[in-house]
């Protein structure tokens, strides 16, 4: 007769790759609202490329905050909203900060490289800060696993 426990431990691993897939989808949707809005600012409104950059990535990370708390980790009850975009925007910043860096070093590490190659390198950092900003969100939207809060529960109950 099966235990509750494997069925527990195959939701549990179901639930972690809706939430990758969710968290794509969601990366995917920001991706797109950057792109039109870095675009319109930069060609409807001539700002300068900096500036549309930065509008653009704030207006991005608002709504992947927003869609990462209800829909991929799906957080409402757990997470405030306030609390969503805080970690969003330190991760975003902290994203923007690494990109930056390694941008900077590499065009000192390589001055005759062509952009191609910073544009590559740059979305290698972007990978990687999106890899830290999924464990990220995920500990600070949903908490620590629910099986420990369980047993501290039950044990304050005894």
């Amino acid at each position: 007769m099966p235990t509750a426990a494997p069925a527990a431990a195959t939701a549990r691993r179901s639930g972690r790759a809706g939430a990758v897939m969710r968290f794509g989808a969601t990366g995917a949707s920001a991706a797109l609202l950057y792109g039109v809005v870095a675009l319109a600012l930069g060609t409807a409104y001539r700002w300068p490329a900096q500036v549309s950059h930065l509008a653009a990535t704030a207006a991005s990370t608002v709504l992947a905050s927003s869609l990462h708390r209800r829909f991929t980790f799906r957080a409402t009850g757990t997470a405030s909203w306030q609390q969503g975009q805080t970690v969003g925007a330190i991760t975003a910043v902290v994203g923007l900060a690494m990109s930056t860096l390694t941008l900077d070093v590499w065009r000192h590490l390589a001055p005759e490289a062509d952009r191609l190659s910073g544009v590559v390198l740059v979305y290698a950092v972007n990978a990687l800060m999106g890899v830290v900003n999924f464990l990220v969100l995920r500990r600070a939207l949903t908490g620590p696993a629910r099986g420990g809060a369980v047993r501290v529960a039950s044990l304050r109950m005894r």
